[in-house]
């Protein structure tokens, strides 16, 4: 019978929810880019310069901006080659962008509405091997073993903006960082209770360099583009 009468409230409680408008129902509506480029239809990714001691990393992070706008649907993007052979066909370097004729010249070349170029400006990478651990040591039952956490940090940053091509004024710009740690465990041959020699220990190694240095630029490409693309959000239903 208690049953009964929880099923009755819970029915009472849903229809006078329903009737309220009141339920939560919620539904996704997309929001227009937080950059300025309602105009922009169609980019070149080109010209970025780099500053740091990864000779490299300019160029995934030009790669990693061009697909992930390319996979948006939203802008008809240059791929890299054709932008760096129209920039070297009107004879100009990447630091003569930041004038606005040699920008509308190049934007005229590739029939694109706008030019994202750049500076890769900072990077460091970093490994390290944590003091060896015992598990099972307060455990006389349990038969001891030693660990170490091998970390390896990737930290980058990259300066972008948006150059209108038809005028070669700079819309949007924004300084960006790319982070990520990769953690991997690694077992120290020695199962006694005392802590095991130095010669046992690992040291650190950079096998996992180059991985994570890719997801630190993919950081760093989400956190520019994001401005660039539409935003999704949710909101509740109008009664």
């Amino acid at each position: 019978m208690a049953i009964r009468s929880v099923r009755f409230f819970a029915l009472v409680l849903l229809a006078v929810l329903l009737a309220s408008g009141c339920t939560g129902e919620r539904e996704r509506v997309m929001l227009p880019p937080e950059a300025p480029v309602h105009n922009i239809r169609s980019v070149a990714v080109v010209g970025f310069v780099n500053y740091t001691v990864d000779p490299g990393i300019v160029h995934l992070f030009e790669e990693g901006v061009t697909q992930t706008l390319h996979d948006s649907e939203r802008y008809r993007v240059v791929d890299g080659a054709t932008a760096w052979a129209a920039l070297a066909a009107i004879g100009a370097s990447p630091e003569q962008l930041a004038d606005p004729e040699v920008a509308k010249a190049l934007g005229r070349r590739l029939g694109v509405d706008a030019i994202i170029t750049g500076a890769a400006t900072y990077y460091f990478d970093d490994t390290s091997v944590s003091v060896p651990q015992c598990f099972g040591c307060r455990s006389q039952s349990s038969r001891p073993h030693w660990e170490v956490t091998h970390e390896t940090l990737v930290q980058t940053t990259f300066q972008a903006r948006v150059i209108e091509t038809k005028e070669g004024a700079i819309i949007w710009s924004n300084t960006v960082e790319g982070r990520d740690t990769t953690r991997r465990t690694i077992y120290i041959n020695w199962s006694e209770r005392t802590a095991p020699p130095s010669s046992l220990v690992p040291r650190p190694d950079r096998r996992d360099i180059p991985e994570t240095r890719r997801a630190a630029v993919r950081d760093a490409v989400r956190n520019f583009t994001v401005d660039l693309l539409p935003r999704y959000i949710w909101v509740r239903k109008d009664s």
